[in-house]
């Protein structure tokens, strides 16, 4: 196991975590603490913001983004017991409690996600600290009568992506929602995804703009700023369902 704040875990010896990792399919953990704007006061230099890019890229490297205290246990167990490099994304200033530990099956575990929230109009994908968001989301949207539903990928590669395909087959709307640059991050996976199976529902990214935040302050007013706080979400896919229809 390797630890570092997320930017230094992954973007300052990543050639090695190519070369010496990946290339040689060895039995590394990296963890990475800090993902997204969990060091809401120092700036660029600290925001994981391109983390998930940068892993999902390499070959034989799996990811996983625990939601909470729970998944990142069962993260932490499979992290010991299965092959290869791996990254495990962690929040530095812990994440709301999402599970109770009857909550996740094994089949959730083995496919990589598990669904908190059913519905047949719309899913809101979501990984890390976005999970509880978009919770929120998805009760302020019942009041304005949009039915939605949560999905928490913990595992980002790889993840069960036929049975994933197979949930998705039903609902009109998919958002991804992830603390992450838009650029590549979860949207860009499912959108591929999804674009590879001919059929799908119509489709939105909601992250990070791909610009670095050079912005100061609480973490919360940096997701106002970037507008992936809970309000702002709220609004654009209210506006996006409406013009859909």
């Amino acid at each position: 196991y390797i630890y570092a704040i997320v930017p230094f875990a992954t973007m300052r010896c990543y050639e090695q975590i190519r070369v010496d990792l990946c290339c040689m399919n060895l039995d590394v953990n990296i963890v990475g603490i800090g993902a997204g704007f969990d060091y809401s006061t120092l700036g660029p230099t600290h925001n994981g913001t391109e983390d998930i890019a940068l892993m999902n890229a390499l070959p034989d490297m799996t990811i996983y983004s625990p939601s909470d205290n729970v998944t990142a246990e069962i993260c932490a167990r499979k992290s010991y017991e299965d092959k290869g490099p791996k990254y495990i994304r962690l929040d530095r200033t812990g994440e709301p409690l999402v599970y109770n530990k009857k909550q996740l099956s094994r089949q959730d575990i083995k496919n990589g996600f598990s669904i908190l929230k059913k519905e047949r109009e719309l899913y809101i994908i979501a990984t890390g600290r976005m999970v509880p968001t978009g919770l929120e989301v998805v009760s302020r949207l019942k009041s304005l009568k949009i039915d939605a539903g949560v999905i928490d990928l913990f595992k980002i590669k790889p993840f069960n992506s036929r049975r994933l395909l197979k949930i998705l087959d039903g609902p009109k709307f998919v958002v991804s929602l992830e603390e992450h640059f838009v650029n590549c991050g979860i949207g860009s996976i499912l959108a591929q995804l999804l674009a590879l199976q001919g059929k799908s529902p119509a489709f939105k990214c909601i992250g990070i703009p791909n610009r670095f935040c050079r912005r100061y302050g609480s973490r919360e007013y940096l997701y106002k700023f970037n507008k992936i706080d809970t309000e702002s979400v709220v609004k654009q896919i209210k506006q996006w369902v409406k013009d859909k229809k």
